[in-house]
C-alpha cells in the first residue's frame, strides 16, 4: 500500500480543479496486490470489504486496474515468449 499527500498553501478553503492552493488536500492510498488468480484470490476479499469495512463511510474508490504480468524468459529468450 503506499500513500500520497499533495500539499496545500494558503488554505482559504476555496480551489479550483487541479489547484493545489487554498483548498482540501488530495490525499490517497493506492493499493496494489500481486495475485495468480484475481477471480479466486483478489475479488472475494473486496466483496467482503464492501460489505463490512467501517471505513467505507469515509472512503471513496476512484479507480481499478488488473494487470497480467508475463513469467521471465531463459536466456536468449524473450518476455512472454512462453505463451505462445
Amino acid at each position: 500500500m503506499y500513500n500520497y499527500d499533495l500539499p496545500v498553501a494558503d488554505a482559504s478553503g476555496m480551489s479550483r480543479s487541479g489547484d493545489i492552493s487554498g483548498g482540501v488536500s488530495n490525499t490517497g492510498l493506492i493499493f496494489a496486490s500481486y495475485q495468480s488468480d484475481p477471480t479466486q484470490q483478489f475479488v472475494p476479499i473486496q466483496k467482503k470489504l464492501d460489505e463490512m469495512d467501517m471505513l467505507n463511510t469515509w472512503t471513496v474508490p476512484i479507480g481499478s486496474a488488473v494487470f497480467a504480468i508475463p513469467p521471465g524468459c531463459e536466456e536468449g529468450g524473450f518476455i512472454g515468449d512462453g505463451l505462445f
